[in-house]
């Protein structure tokens, strides 16, 4: 599958997920740094949009971009929420951008860990699940 197919499919997905939980999806025309737009209870909120694989219990989204031989990752000015499309799982999970910003890439865990690791280092699915 391309990449500008899995681009789709997530933007379809999360504006899915949005509208069954009862809010207003717009998709911007032109370029952007967001994907879509959603009205959540009077309030525009900007979505950046990531398909991702799970592998194993996690899901990691990549957040570089690149362009004209540059690579660049995201400023707190471009859009207020990640959402993580995993296919696999059929779950989209919703990042604020300060948990983001400035990030190569980030990763949800789904599962349980190996070892007792401190819980902040972990970013557990349960708290994304909601926007």
């Amino acid at each position: 599958m391309k990449t500008n197919d899995k681009s789709q499919i997530a933007e379809l997905a999360v504006a899915a997920d949005l509208a069954k939980r009862g809010y207003t999806v717009s998709i911007p025309i032109g370029v952007a740094p967001y994907d879509l737009i959603v009205d959540r209870n009077g309030k525009l909120e900007r979505i950046q949009v990531k398909y991702t694989a799970e592998k194993g219990p996690i899901v990691e989204a990549q957040l570089e971009r690149s362009g004209n031989g540059i690579r660049t990752r995201y400023k707190a000015d471009e859009f207020d929420w990640l959402a993580v499309y995993a296919p696999t799982l059929n779950v989209v999970y919703y990042v604020p951008i300060n948990e983001v910003v400035g990030m190569k890439s980030f990763s949800i865990r789904t599962g349980p860990t190996k070892r007792n690791y401190p819980d902040n280092r972990i970013n557990y699915a349960e708290s994304y699940i909601n926007i």
